[in-house]
């Protein structure tokens, strides 16, 4: 009796050895996703979201980004979401795509979506669009110039293709806009600077040749212009010739005239992005 309860004992230890040992396999096979993370801001009601559904983010990014993005909820809701459900990266597929996921949430709620639009994936080789959207009252505030001039810093100061430094480069000049009113556009400088430059020639070659080109002077002119001197030497009359002209008495006349004429019968939102 004794020695079948020792074999009962050692068949439990050894199947729960097994059994551990295949949870542990699987368990360190299923891939850590950091999907999706909720929080509602309790100070201003507004919610903080993460979506990523392309598995960009591992814990640890996760959990940064969620501190920066909780700071802007002070303002409105903020999400973070990642999809490749338009086929193509482009701008109004990015937009659409922004607008529907945002509105499913928070309707026309103050708040500001910033979302990685894939082609096909995201391969190294492939491309993506980098899209924000604002809502409500932050569309006031963020409008469509901005979050432009916002992804294009986005994309400059960011590493090729660094999902985290996209996404904070992004949100953090959204916290600081929000702090401070303060926007760095040095893509928008360069552009006028250009502009300037180049309307400026324009008015000075058109002034130019204005200036430089030869004018025709009418026929008055040219008679002021002229030195005008007249003589006469010796003149007298000589008769050539002699005719006859009848002059009848005159008379009235009537007459008719025409004249011609002619007529004639008689979800609102702002909106961002840059390819990267």
């Amino acid at each position: 009796m004794t020695v079948r309860r020792y074999e009962r004992l050692r068949m439990t230890i050894l199947l729960a050895a097994v059994l551990a040992v295949i949870a542990g396999f699987f368990g360190s096979a299923l891939p850590v996703r950091a999907e999706e993370y909720w929080e509602k801001n309790k100070e201003s009601g507004y919610e903080v979201v993460i979506d990523d559904g392309e598995e960009l983010l591992d814990p640890d990014e996760l959990e940064d980004l969620a501190e920066l993005m909780y700071k802007i909820s002070e303002y409105g809701n903020v999400v973070f979401y990642t999809c490749s459900e338009s086929g193509q990266a482009l701008e109004k597929e990015a937009d659409s795509r922004a607008d529907e996921y945002y509105y499913s949430l928070f309707r026309d709620e103050n708040g500001v979506i910033f979302i990685i639009d894939f082609d096909y994936g995201h391969n190294a080789d492939e491309h993506c669009m980098l899209w924000t959207n604002t809502y409500g009252e932050l569309e006031k505030k963020l409008t469509a110039s901005k979050l432009n001039s916002m992804l294009d810093n986005t994309f400059n100061n960011a590493g090729y293709h660094d999902w985290k430094g996209y996404a904070d480069e992004t949100f953090g000049q959204i916290l600081e806009y929000f702090e401070t009113g303060k926007l760095a556009e040095p893509m928008k400088w360069i552009v006028n600077i250009f502009l300037a430059i180049i309307l400026s020639l324009m008015l000075n070659f058109a002034f130019v040749s204005y200036s430089i080109r030869s004018k025709e002077p009418n026929a008055k002119e040219l008679l002021a212009g002229m030195y005008q001197k007249f003589q006469m030497g010796d003149p007298h009359m000589v008769l050539t010739s002699t005719t006859k002209v009848y002059d009848p008495p005159s008379s009235s006349s009537g007459g008719g005239g025409r004249s011609g004429g002619g007529g004639g019968g008689g979800h609102s939102h702002s909106g961002g992005g840059h390819r990267a």
